[in-house]
């Protein structure tokens, strides 16, 4: 008696029922999720760091170290004065383009790439002179990988 080939091997199928309890079906379905393709624009990601630099600065303003502490495992937080020798390149470029601009006011928040896989937001620190034009004290720059926006954009 020969037994077609496919019968014996759906009987082996439905024989293994799949022991996956309900916590880690969830995992599984979890990770299917955090890997799937989603197109992000330049300019989503640009507004994420927007939103991400401010929020680190709130935190950073309240002068909380536990909170700090914690925001410095995904992203870096370094204190920037004008003519500081362990400043970077762009850090140097843009704090001399805040100083420039400090005459006629007006300084905003910044968002800048470095390189292909992080960006770096900047905020001037001013304080305004008699003549009306401001002084800049330093700035608050903050780098963070662009996985980081892209993974907390998909939450």
């Amino acid at each position: 008696m020969k037994i077609p080939f496919f019968l014996v091997i759906l009987v082996f199928l439905c024989s293994c029922g799949g022991s996956l309890s309900d916590e880690q079906r969830k995992k599984i379905r979890q990770d299917m999720k955090q890997h799937q393709i989603v197109r992000i624009s330049d300019a989503e990601i640009t507004a994420a760091a927007f939103e991400n630099g401010r929020a680190v600065m709130n935190i950073v303003n309240k002068n909380d170290q536990r909170l700090i502490d914690s925001v410095k495992r995904y992203c870096t937080i370094r204190w920037i004065i004008p003519g500081s020798g362990h400043a970077r390149e762009i850090e140097n470029q843009l704090i001399e383009a805040y100083l420039e601009s400090s005459i006629n006011g007006g300084m905003e928040d910044n968002v800048q790439k470095i390189g292909t896989d992080s960006l770096l937001y900047t905020k001037p620190i001013t304080e305004k002179l008699a003549d009306g034009s401001e002084n800049v004290k330093g700035m608050w720059c903050i780098q963070v990988a662009k996985k980081q926006l892209i993974l907390a954009m998909k939450k």
